[in-house]
């Protein structure tokens, strides 16, 4: 007899000012906390992804297209495999430069924002002010630049 995997309701950050979770630079390992960088007047789009989930290659692409386009906003490749070199590794086989580069724990992720491992590719979009405007794993990247537009 198997039993149907039951999928929690969580209370999503949406329209709720960001909960802040660590980060560690892909470049130089530095760790840096997400209230560093949102909120501070650009909007924030962060991309969790896994390198080694076959649509990595698409959406991390997508964002990148995107950040080149908008100045503006600042674009987040968040890889939760945790080895910088992988990393690396990833964004230069597949030209991606333009997008800023960390990787995290996924239980480092507050359970808040809705975030389900194994649900890749999954976007956080934080306002200018710090308002969570989408977290969701059923998003793409032209559905929520219009709304930071």
């Amino acid at each position: 007899k198997s039993k149907a995997r039951e999928v929690r309701k969580v209370v999503t950050m949406e329209g709720r000012k960001f909960e802040d979770f660590s980060i560690q630079q892909t470049e130089d390992g530095k760790k840096t906390k997400v209230s560093k960088i949102a909120g501070k007047g650009k909007p924030v789009v962060i991309l969790i992804y896994s390198s080694e989930f076959p649509d990595a290659v698409n959406a991390c692409q997508a964002l990148e297209d995107k950040a080149k386009a908008n100045d503006h906003v600042r674009c987040i490749l968040l890889n939760v495999v945790e080895s910088q070199r992988e990393t690396s590794k990833f964004l230069v086989d597949n030209a991606i430069e333009y997008c800023e580069s960390y990787q995290g724990k996924i239980s480092k992720i507050p359970s808040k924002y809705g975030f389900q491992e194994g649900r890749y590719p999954y976007h956080i979009v934080i306002s200018e002010e710090g308002e969570v405007l989408v977290s969701s794993c059923d998003t793409t990247c032209d559905a929520f630049f219009d709304q930071i537009m």
